[in-house]
Formats: C-alpha cells, structure tokens, sequence
C-alpha cells in the first residue's frame, strides 16, 4: 500500500543562492556546446525567477544559427529538465515563448522515479526501461489507463503511466510545480517529485474520469492541478493568486517609487498596464521583443530597489544591463522611460501620453544603436 512517503534525499545546491547565469555555466552533463551556449543566453536575460520572453529569431540570431535548428536545442534543453516553453499570444496573435529556467528538476526526476518504483514494484522507470506516451497521444493515454485498471495498476501499463509522468511532467505538470516552490517553500527537485507522484496517484485513484473524457490528457492535467491544490499547505488566498499565465496575480500593481529593504522580485508576469506600455514602446520603436522584456524587467528591479536620487545611476553601472549590451546612456533612458526623468522633464510611463512614451522609447534605442555602433 502506497503510504505517500518520499525517500529522504534533498537537493541541497537547490538551496544555494547562485545567479541564474552562474547557475547555468555548471550544466555541463549531456549537452552539445551550442545548447550549454543557449542556456547561458537565456539565464542572461532571465527575472529573478528565472523566467524571461525570447523570440526565436533573436536567440538564433546569438548563436549563429537557423531558426529551426534553434527550436531543436530549445527542445533538448527541456527534454534535459533544463526549462520550461509556455506559448504567449499577443493581441490576438501568436507571441515569443516565456521560458521558464528549472533549477533541481534533474534530481527531482531521479527523486520521483525512485518513489514511484517502489510502489509498482519495479527496479527504474524512464523511457529506457518502459515506452512512455507523447503529451498528444489521447487515445495512446486512454488505452493505457485502461490496461492499468485490467491489471490490477500494478502491471507493465501502470509502470508506463508513471514513466510517462517523469518523462512529461515538467511540462504537463508545471503549473502545480509552480505553485508548490512559490508558496510550499519546496525546492525544484522537491516539488517535481510531489507533483510527479500525486499525478499517477490522481490518475489511479480516478481513472473514470479520464477514460470518458475527449481529450484524456488534459483531463488528467486539471485533476493533478485540483489535487496539488488540495494537498498544499499554502493559504487559500495564495493558492488562488497563481493565474493560468502565471504565478503572481494579474491584478497586482507595481509601485511606482523606489522600495527600501533589499531587490524586489519583479517578474516578466508582473508586466501589465504602463509597464506592458513600456514594453510596446520599445518594440515600436525597433528593439526586439526579447531585449525590450528582459531590460524592462532588469530596470524595473532596480527602480523598486534604489531609492528615487539613484536610480538611475544604479542603471548605468548594473553589470546585468551591460552583459546584455545596455551601456549607461541607455539604462539612464530606460529609467527615464519607466519613472520620469529626475529633473521632471520626462514624465514616467503611468503619467506619459502615447506621443511622450514613444519619444522616450526611441531615445533609449537610438542611444542602445550607437553603442552598437
């Protein structure tokens, strides 16, 4: 009988305090030199959760490749547990991914695995010991629950339901993921392995649901969403905070003056209202949307951090703004765009008329241009 105890392994170098770059320069194991190089590209532009908005035309162009060989190295990055692709869509069309760094997933998947071995009785799971179902395979997923109830779940089906929750969870499943690090204080490699398990137990426990739906697979995705949600400890009000694009509310509004007391923790999914504006500015002036997120976001974290005489001198020496070819000139700009300028001349982003905002905008790219140059 399952008694829902995990075996006592804790990822420790899940608890330090590493960038996200400096993080991502020690994933060395299994990747070709192309994907440890795309890895460091986007922990260059990553919030402080890991998160950032990236065009594929962009990360392609900085490695010096094809668009569609680009997508394949994202694609292993995240078979390797690396991170995460969550599709956007903007004004009614198709956006630039958010990818989602993971830290500790590797080890969460081993953690999972050995969990879910001892309960079906088997010596590994993984694709190597047992065939694993594709995240668009309904029917593949419903013949196979079926199976696992014929067989008792404790045959060769139920074992591939469970590789196929290590295989596919960090996908599938991150939503959950998300919540239980945000508001369980777990570690990556502790809230996968939770998550992961709770999915073959949501799936065993109720396998009708799932045998009688259209689309099995996303079935199973909100039952594991409804059941992470009931087990967690987080309050209610913080469990109802997490949004489908995110895990912050929607309705949560930046201040706008500087914050004393250390960085604030200002996320791509904070984004909305003048700081979206920002954003759009940027873009319509000529800067890629990839560039436009991560130094908005950058800047905003220092404006919430620094008080409101140094602002803008944090911008032009912050080393994060230059590793991504923002020089001084341009991170003042920026702050300018966002908060104003310090004398009054340029009104911040929450006062500034669209004309206003898109001046700013361009100044910041003419002065982002001319480092180039």
């Amino acid at each position: 009988m399952w008694t829902g105890r995990l075996p006592d392994v804790v990822d420790e170098r899940d608890r330090e305090v590493l960038t996200w770059v400096a993080w991502a320069r020690l994933q060395v194991d299994g990747l070709s030199s192309t994907a440890r190089l795309a890895l460091l590209e986007v922990a260059g532009l990553v919030d402080t959760a890991g998160a950032a908005i990236v065009e594929v035309s962009w990360l392609a162009g900085r490695l010096g490749k094809s668009e569609r060989y680009t997508r394949k190295v994202l694609a292993r990055l995240e078979d390797a547990g690396l991170l995460v692709r969550q599709a956007r869509r903007e004004d009614g069309r198709q956006g630039p991914s958010r990818l989602q760094l993971v830290r500790g997933i590797r080890e969460g998947r081993v953690r999972a695995e050995v969990a879910l071995s001892a309960n079906l009785g088997v010596d590994q799971l993984g694709p190597d010991a047992f065939e694993v179902i594709d995240p668009e395979d309904n029917e593949g997923l419903r013949r196979l629950v079926r199976e696992a109830v014929d067989q008792g779940w404790q045959g060769v089906a139920s074992a591939r339901i469970a590789a196929t929750a290590v295989a596919h969870g960090t996908v599938q499943f991150w939503r959950p993921i998300a919540r239980a690090r945000q508001f369980d204080g777990m570690s990556a490699g502790e809230a996968l392995t939770w998550v992961l398990t709770i999915a073959w137990l949501t799936l065993r426990d109720s396998p009708a649901t799932v045998l009688k739906a259209k689309r099995p697979w996303a079935t199973w995705t909100r039952a594991v969403v409804r059941a992470c949600a009931n087990e967690s400890t987080a309050g209610q009000a913080d469990r109802d905070a997490v949004t489908f694009d995110g895990v912050l509310p929607e309705a949560q509004q930046l201040a706008w003056s500087g914050a004393a007391g250390g960085m604030q923790d200002v996320s791509v999914d904070d984004f909305s209202g003048p700081l979206l504006g920002v954003v759009k500015a940027l873009v319509g002036a000529g800067l890629s949307e990839t560039m436009a997120w991560a130094g908005s976001v950058r800047c905003t974290q220092i404006i919430l951090d620094a008080p409101s005489s140094k602002q803008h001198t944090m911008a032009a020496k912050d080393l994060a703004l230059a590793n991504m070819g923002v020089g001084a000139a341009a991170a003042r700009a920026w702050v300018s765009l966002i908060v104003g300028s310090r004398r009054g001349a340029v009104p911040g982003a929450d006062q500034a008329s669209a004309d206003e905002l898109a001046l700013q905008a361009s100044r910041v790219v003419t002065h982002l241009n001319t480092l180039v140059a």
